[in-house]
């Protein structure tokens, strides 16, 4: 069986994707790969999850193999090929923890905490490292992006960075821009990007050191972008998404915005239709008339990210029982199940602000009956950091937990960004906040 990636995952930190052929839907997460037969919407492979060894923050398809950075695990490689039985070919450890991939000409370009890594991956039971840079801090890359012999780095908390890869075995420091990115995307031999703060930049990558054609702020935040022929779609944190005309790439005109219910931090497209997934939900949606987009409908079941496959299929990466998990859905929107989209819907009722913070920011949930509460925070590891509620029964109403940037031994933590995961009885809901020292 044959797979083909539609389309990279920009969004805020890799944390996972999904993938489907005519046939099957694949979800990864943190610790499992499940798939599910798209004929009858019923898990297969005896209904268990594929175990992973370590978290799946992404994958890159080449073939029927399937390639993930995996955290301190180091590069992990799966073959797809009977898709009812995967297996685990390989798990390579890397000199730094990797969370984003690309792959070029049978080598894997990984980037992550501190570092850069290249491995040849031709023999995918045995990949080999070729190299190894730093980034001389660090701070966690948000995403990675190839054009020629350059590798383009993102990062939340620091300028954009490129590395020239002419030699893999020596890769040299590039060109630095002056501005962040959490999402990058090269297309058509120009770079675009997009702030957290919500600027979308476009440049033109011909000339040395790129030129800036046109950028633009846009609302409620970045998390993710996709560009599809002339249209660029921008995810927003806690809003929805926004579609910009770039048929000028000097003049990107906003031709659309639509709200959807918890954001779209994860956008994935084919064809005319767009899949985004925020922690709470997933949406669908027909872009066929971006100015009059369309939604199809929605699935209770929300994802940290999500890619579409060939067949129509959704990927969706989840975070939940403390762990990640891959689940796949069918394309047929008649097979989703309907979410009111109000705005006294309980998924929506969590809150952190300040966020981006220092020192401090003060989380909330509006509780809609008395109910045993479990609010802990985690890195992008799935380390557990601190517990700010455990089990207490709270009252109906308001609750707030402030949390001071430090670890269950009082310990200061590092720049970055954190998971905080909330029960509240039939509830489970995540965040995601940023710490800047």
């Amino acid at each position: 069986m044959s797979f083909q990636r539609v389309t990279d995952y920009l969004g805020s930190y890799l944390l996972g994707e999904a993938y489907f052929d005519a046939e099957h839907l694949y979800f990864c997460n943190d610790q499992n790969i499940n798939l599910i037969n798209l004929s009858d919407f019923q898990t297969i492979s005896g209904g268990e999850p594929f175990d992973t060894p370590g978290p799946i923050p992404e994958l890159e398809l080449k073939g029927t193999l399937a390639f993930s950075p995996m955290g301190y695990i180091g590069l992990g490689i799966f073959d797809f090929e009977n898709p009812k039985e995967p297996v685990l070919v390989s798990t390579t450890p890397t000199p730094h923890s990797i969370q984003s991939i690309a792959l070029h000409d049978h080598k894997a370009y990984l980037a992550g905490t501190g570092g850069l890594s290249i491995m040849d991956v031709t023999d995918p039971a045995l990949p080999n490292l070729i190299s190894s840079i730093e980034y001389g801090n660090y701070y966690d890359t948000v995403d990675i992006a190839l054009h020629q012999n350059t590798v383009w780095l993102g990062f939340q908390l620091q300028s954009v960075t490129s590395f020239d890869i002419s030699d893999p075995t020596h890769p040299e420091p590039g060109i630095t821009l002056p501005f962040r990115a959490v999402a990058l995307e090269v297309h058509q031999g120009l770079l675009h990007t997009l702030n957290g703060d919500g600027t979308y930049r476009v440049l033109s990558l011909e000339t040395s050191p790129p030129v800036e054609l046109a950028s633009m702020l846009l609302t409620n935040g970045g998390s993710s972008i996709v560009v599809k022929d002339n249209l660029v779609l921008v995810g927003h944190n806690w809003d929805g998404l926004s579609i910009l005309d770039i048929s000028a790439p000097s003049n990107p005109i906003l031709i659309n915005h639509i709200k959807v219910m918890g954001g779209a931090r994860n956008i994935s497209i084919q064809g005319d239709r767009a899949v985004i997934s925020n922690y709470r939900l997933t949406h669908f949606l027909d872009i066929s008339d971006p100015l009059n987009v369309e939604k199809l409908g929605t699935i209770w079941d929300g994802g940290l990210n999500n890619t579409i496959l060939p067949g129509g299929e959704v990927l969706v990466h989840h975070f939940r029982d403390y762990q990640y998990s891959l689940q796949a859905y069918p394309p047929a929107c008649a097979m989703l199940t309907p979410v009111p989209d109000t705005e006294h819907n309980i998924y929506s009722r969590l809150s952190i602000h300040p966020n981006p913070f220092n020192p401090q920011t003060s989380i909330s949930f509006d509780l809609p009956e008395p109910s045993p509460v479990i609010v802990k925070i985690y890195d992008l590891t799935g380390r557990l950091v601190q517990t700010l509620a455990s089990d207490e029964v709270m009252p109906a109403g308001l609750q707030s937990w402030a949390w001071m940037g430090r670890d269950a031994l009082g310990r200061s933590v590092s720049s970055g960004v954190y998971l905080v995961r909330l029960e509240a009885g039939p509830v489970q809901t995540t965040g995601r906040m940023v710490l800047v020292r």
